[in-house]
């Protein structure tokens, strides 16, 4: 059984369809968490360029996610592309092994999962992603509005 939260979260950021095509896409700084320079990327892509606002995730290890949903499927390549022009943009300073960017099998890493003994993966509200940056992990499972 499903709730509503999850329901969204499947909604807006769905698994690759049949023909290879994306409608969501994750973009990871970690290693180590870094809201800062995230926090610039996840504000400048709805003041620049007018997108809605990426979900902001903890990763559960060492780091930060922001999930971008489209409005219609596209090419998994043109969202990779998207994606390296918005690290280019925002993200030039971070050294490449610390920025990962998924397009595919985007359902194994979505929030919330545990990802090891009391560290759990969570999407967080703006206001609240900067608290994490020593730990970006929830020590508890969400409760039930978080699931």
């Amino acid at each position: 059984m499903t709730n509503r939260l999850q329901d969204e979260v499947l909604r807006l950021f769905p698994p690759p369809l049949p023909d290879g095509s994306v409608r969501a896409l994750c973009i990871e700084l970690a290693g180590p968490a870094d809201w800062s320079s995230l926090g610039a990327l996840w504000r400048g892509v709805q003041a620049e360029l007018d997108l809605p606002a990426p979900g902001i995730a903890i990763n559960g290890r060492h780091g930060y996610q922001l999930w971008f949903s489209t409005a219609v499927p596209v090419a998994a390549t043109e969202a990779e592309s998207f994606a390296a022009a918005l690290r280019r943009r925002w993200l030039a300073q971070a050294a490449p092994q610390r920025v990962r960017v998924l397009t595919a099998n985007l359902e194994v890493i979505l929030p919330p999962q545990q990802v090891a003994v009391e560290q759990w993966a969570a999407f967080v509200a703006p206001d609240l992603a900067p608290v994490f940056e020593d730990t970006p992990w929830l020590d508890v499972e969400p409760g039930a509005e978080g699931h």
